[in-house]
């Protein structure tokens, strides 16, 4: 006669521990939110005053005369101006509209990885992590921060640069153009390092799904 076997009863699976609780989510949630309106509010007012007036901005300074250094400490062995601040009624509608697009895109920047922010942890908070759409979130915001960060550099230092010849504060810089660029490879290596990290889940979810299939 033949005896069926018991089986043996089965273990109910445990959900993995996430590193960021549901509290802690939501919290980051409002956070990113109060961010991203309050980057949008100042971003608006910004390139409002750049294309309208009156706007006060720093110039970038070359060739001009240097302070002078008689009478300081003998360690000291030069000194120059790099910047200096100039209040415009208003700004001409070429500089106005490089500079504005300049802040609009750090200010896109900005709401990007707020948005970014909200939507990973409004996944967290429906224990929803490993998925497509948070791996192409975090892909294309990467992307969006360096190549936006490097054009709004760009188009700054050319608005800014524009700007020295036409107030005629400077001597000699005046029917000349020189551009000067301040390159920042911050954007650059955040985009690169998010990029890095949306591959890392992409493999994760992956790995996650094998796992599935293999119970």
């Amino acid at each position: 006669m033949a005896v069926a076997g018991r089986k043996s009863p089965s273990r109910p699976k445990r959900k993995p521990a996430l590193a960021v609780s549901r509290v802690e989510a939501m919290f980051l949630m409002v956070v990113a939110a109060v961010v991203g309106v309050a980057a949008t509010a100042l971003a608006l007012a910004e390139i409002r005053a750049l294309l309208t007036g009156p706007v006060t901005l720093d110039l970038p300074l070359r060739n001009v005369v240097t302070p002078r250094i008689d009478g300081v400490i003998e360690e000291v062995r030069g000194a120059r101006y790099s910047s200096v601040e100039v209040d415009f009624e208003s700004v001409p509608a070429t500089e106005g509209l490089l500079l504005a697009v300049s802040a609009g895109l750090q200010a896109l920047i900005v709401v990007a990885v707020c948005v970014m922010v909200w939507v990973l942890c409004r996944r967290v908070v429906a224990d929803r992590t490993f998925t497509r759409g948070a791996e192409g979130a975090i892909g294309v915001v990467g992307i969006l921060v360096a190549v936006a960060g490097t054009l709004a550099q760009a188009l700054g230092s050319a608005g800014k640069d524009r700007l020295v010849g036409y107030s005629g504060l400077f001597p000699g810089a005046d029917d000349r153009t020189v551009f000067f660029l301040e390159f920042n490879p911050t954007p650059v290596v955040i985009g690169l390092v998010m990029t890095l990290f949306a591959t890392l889940v992409h493999r994760g979810r992956r790995l996650q799904d094998d796992v599935v299939g293999l119970v």
